[in-house]
């Protein structure tokens, strides 16, 4: 997006991207209706990128338990959020960043999401561990609980992050 090619130039493309394994990767172990991979955090900006898929067969199962008769190719049928969640009893969640970017695209049977957050808070309070989470509501019914995917971990058990090396594909056309 327009904010991290004005970050990549400004930095002469050292944007410090980092990268995590997902360990929880499915929203349930299941069924795994939804599937998150490609991490990658910009704190320099704030920013946090993912990769979400589903299985058009998802859709039986939205027919099932909400009635909605939707295409796996509706891109207005799912909305994205952030939450970022302290690691500490009673922690709540809450939204953080905003989606500036959601790139859609379909391969066979699946279906898939770039999704690009700006202004993510990477810590919360004084809280010394968090996760964020993404949520992925249906939309037409806001009474429905999101369907949620652990995508950032920075836990005393779990904070790994590695160095994320650009594509020649990701990098800006101009960069040499």
């Amino acid at each position: 997006n327009d904010k991290l090619l004005a970050y990549y130039n400004a930095t002469d493309g050292k944007i410090d991207a980092k990268t995590q394994s997902l360990r929880a990767e499915y929203d349930d172990a299941e069924d795994g209706n939804f599937f998150c991979d490609n991490l990658i955090v910009i704190k320099g900006i704030n920013q946090l990128q993912v990769s979400v898929r589903y299985n058009v067969s998802l859709m039986d199962k939205i027919k099932q338990e909400h009635g909605i008769e939707a295409s796996a190719d509706d891109q207005s049928l799912f909305s994205f959020r952030l939450s970022v969640i302290p690691v500490v009893e009673g922690g709540i969640a809450r939204a953080t960043g905003t989606l500036s970017e959601a790139i859609f695209d379909s391969r066979l049977i699946y279906r898939y999401y770039k999704l690009v957050f700006d202004d993510v808070e990477f810590q919360i309070d004084d809280a010394e561990e968090v996760w964020i989470r993404l949520e992925i509501y249906l939309n037409g019914k806001e009474d429905a609980e999101p369907f949620c995917v652990l995508v950032y971990e920075d836990t005393k058990e779990y904070s790994k992050l590695e160095d994320y090396k650009l594509s020649s594909g990701e990098k800006p056309k101009n960069d040499k």
